[in-house]
């Protein structure tokens, strides 16, 4: 099943799917290495902020990003 990244469960691997269009930055993520196929771990998400671990680095998103990283 396909969903948002900020709508995932925590502590479990996900695969990106997609990142949308509507992302306004899409391109920064994608140099950071998120792109499709690529194995994504939330770490823990409260008060809008999304701790991820990709690549064996981690990063904070908003909402806003979180929200249009497609995963499964």
């Amino acid at each position: 099943m396909v969903i948002p990244l900020a709508f995932a469960e925590e502590n479990k691997i996900l695969k990106i799917i997609e990142i949308t269009d509507k992302c306004k930055n899409k391109k920064a993520l994608l140099e950071k290495g998120f792109c499709s196929g690529k194995e994504i771990i939330l770490k823990n998400s409260s008060c809008g902020n999304f701790i991820v671990d990709i690549n064996g680095c981690q990063y904070i998103l908003g909402f806003s990003y979180a929200k249009n990283i497609l995963v499964e």
